[in-house]
């Protein structure tokens, strides 16, 4: 599967990158250019590929290879000591041209090639969703409240002393319960059970679930890529 991304010049006919696969191939990105200053353009140029990368999910240690253009070979130096501060010892394939560039002002711009693992991102949207799921099984509630459950499974629930648990009409009394317990309900009201606002834990919950869903979309696309 190929997917384009919107341009990040200005430019209509030029896509900011596009995935193909598993690699991101990217456009030239330069910045900066308010300073004639070889380190400044470069850093600019670098935060513009970064911004590129993370609208597709990389970052810049997916980088496999990076193409420098320079206006001027004298600049070589100082383009090089950037890259030091963008990578940490492990660098990608690198070429360096000399060129003119089309705005005068431009004194560097970079392209390159990207690689970024389906797979890899796969699992660890899996492990976020896994995370989030048992946070979805963690309630608070607040004092003298009273919540009914319809066919609900609440795990890990806190409560202080002396909570009062109505199950199907029938009160069981005054129970304690620590951390790590499982209780299941069908159609249960439970009342004054001790722990933190419970407006605060339905704000929660919705959070909760908004980024669940985010999640399972992103896997869903990834799952179309590699169709």
């Amino acid at each position: 599967m190929i997917k384009r991304m919107p341009t990040h010049c200005g430019d209509e006919t030029c896509s900011s990158c596009v995935v193909a696969g598993d690699f991101i191939y990217l456009a030239h990105h330069a910045g900066g250019f308010d300073k004639q200053e070889i380190a400044h353009q470069m850093r600019a140029a670098f935060e513009s590929i970064k911004r590129t990368l993370a609208s597709v999910g990389g970052t810049l240690d997916d980088m496999i290879q990076i193409n420098l253009y320079l206006k001027n070979k004298e600049d070589f130096g100082g383009a090089r000591e950037v890259f030091c501060e963008y990578f940490n010892k492990e660098y990608p394939a690198r070429m360096t041209i000399i060129t003119e560039f089309l705005d005068e002002r431009c004194l560097c711009q970079i392209d390159g090639v990207a690689y970024k693992s389906h797979n890899g991102s796969m699992e660890a949207l899996e492990e976020r969703i896994s995370c989030l799921e048992k946070k979805l099984n963690t309630i608070a509630f607040g004092e003298n409240k009273e919540i009914s459950f319809n066919d609900c499974r609440i795990e890990n629930m806190e409560a202080g002393p002396s909570c009062s648990i109505t199950c199907n009409s029938t009160p069981i009394g005054d129970i304690g319960l620590g951390n790590d317990c499982t209780l299941n309900f069908d159609k249960c009201t439970i009342g004054a059970v001790l722990d933190s606002d419970l407006e605060d834990a339905e704000e929660r919950l919705d959070d909760l679930e908004c980024r669940l869903d985010d999640l399972n979309s992103q896997m869903d696309d990834i799952d179309n890529r590699k169709k």
